[in-house]
């Protein structure tokens, strides 16, 4: 018993010497600015205890304002954090927010002397029409169309440059577009880059076109519309024809013009079509002798029933019979003996590999492995076998799939 004491005794004396002084001693709370760059820095707090604390960063130049705070846990009494954003050339001042420890920092000026070298244009609008016209910008072209009979000898733009960025002709000055107007944005350093503003006139004449109509497809030519805006176009089925419903966008070129193709249309069907510019309807037939709908449909959205319930849906309409629930359960089973059992078997099988790859002649890691293949094998064999059974049992009681059904192709 006195041994055992002398040893705690013991103990607790090389922690008095060793351990508690340096937590006695740790260094005061500190904070310093490290891999300073021209946009970023990164601040590193050296405090006692643990937690969250709150670092901030700002800076008193009116020209470069900037302030944010970001919040870093502790680890063996310090943590750092990085601040982004930062203008070149400028005196930061951080604190640790609560006890009021401080430092600065100085960020180095750009290759380009610390001035930005940012020349866009970020928005080009004319506010002074109803609703505000919003300019296309790609590029260095900007492209605006404005409402039948605009005057466009005198419009007043409002233009938005890239930070500490010029732009000539100045912003909310009337100019004449009827040719089109460059703009020159200057940035900090000097360097400048053109834009070419262009307004477009809508002759409020939108024509749709039907082209190249088929047995399952059809085209439609656009003219007329706003030009470089993104239109939507709606195709559905009209009366006596099997479902179809369609969607899709096209953005117009530079002239309001352009192209959107159908596919998956029944033969000689009905369709009816309408687009975001107009209320409308349009209508057209394709080619062919479909019948109605008494034709195969062989649109997009119904050649292959890929739902869970293969009958009585937007998709089928017709009614749901003996047949279908046979098919909702060969559905079902194909889903879970194939496509996922094969799936998880192959995970199984490369991680397996991967064991008996990694094992470094570890007998232990080998068997695993081993064990790992035969029981994936085993797995295997069991859900064929299932699969089998099942199918044969549907086809015992009258469901006929087909081969490709069979595998839910």
């Amino acid at each position: 018993m006195i041994k055992k004491t002398f040893y705690i005794f013991s103990i607790i004396l090389l922690l008095g010497f060793f351990v508690l002084p340096k937590l006695s001693l740790a260094e005061e709370p500190l904070l310093t600015a490290s891999n300073v760059k021209s946009t970023s820095a990164t601040l590193k707090a050296t405090y006692l205890g643990a937690g969250q604390i709150t670092i901030g960063v700002g800076t008193s130049n009116a020209s470069f304002p900037y302030y944010k705070e970001k919040s870093c846990t502790l680890f063996q009494g310090d943590c750092s954090v990085s601040f982004t954003g930062l203008s070149p050339n400028v005196l930061y001042n951080s604190l640790i927010l609560g006890p009021g420890i401080t430092t600065s920092f100085t960020t180095p000026a750009s290759p380009g002397g610390g001035k930005s070298s940012e020349k866009s244009i970020t928005n080009f609008t004319f506010t002074s029409m109803s609703p505000t016209v919003v300019g296309v910008i790609n590029g260095t072209s900007i492209s605006l169309t404005v409402p039948t009979g605009t005057n466009i000898t005198a419009i007043v733009p409002t233009i938005t440059t890239s930070n500490n960025a010029t732009v000539s002709p100045l912003s909310g000055v009337a100019k004449d577009f009827t040719n089109g107007v460059n703009y020159t944005v200057t940035a900090q350093d000097g360097s400048k880059q053109t834009y070419v503003a262009a307004v477009f006139v809508l002759n409020n004449i939108l024509t749709v076109t039907t082209k190249d109509i088929t047995d399952t497809s059809v085209t439609f030519m656009l003219t007329g519309f706003p030009h470089n805006k993104e239109i939507s176009f709606d195709v559905t089925n009209d009366s006596g024809t099997p479902n179809y419903t369609d969607y899709q966008t096209y953005t117009t070129d530079d002239s309001g013009a352009g192209s959107i193709q159908f596919a998956g249309l029944n033969p000689g069907g009905k369709y009816k079509y309408t687009h975001s510019e107009s209320n409308n309807i349009g209508s057209f037939s394709t080619t062919g002798s479909g019948g109605g709908g008494g034709g195969n449909n062989n649109n997009k959205s119904t050649g292959k029933n890929s739902g869970l319930v293969p009958c009585n849906t937007s998709k089928n309409p017709a009614e749901c019979g003996f047949n279908d629930l046979f098919k909702l359960i060969n559905t079902v089973i194909n889903f879970i003996l194939i496509k996922m059992a094969v799936p998880i078997a192959a995970i199984m099988f490369a991680y397996a590999g991967f064991m008996l790859v990694s094992s470094a002649g570890s007998p232990e890691k080998r068997t695993e492995a081993k064990k790992i293949f035969i029981n994936v094998a085993i797995g295997l064999v069991v859900v064929a076998g299932a699969w089998i059974f099942v199918h044969t049992i549907l086809v015992i009681v009258g469901y006929k799939p087909g081969l490709l059904n069979w595998f839910g192709l």
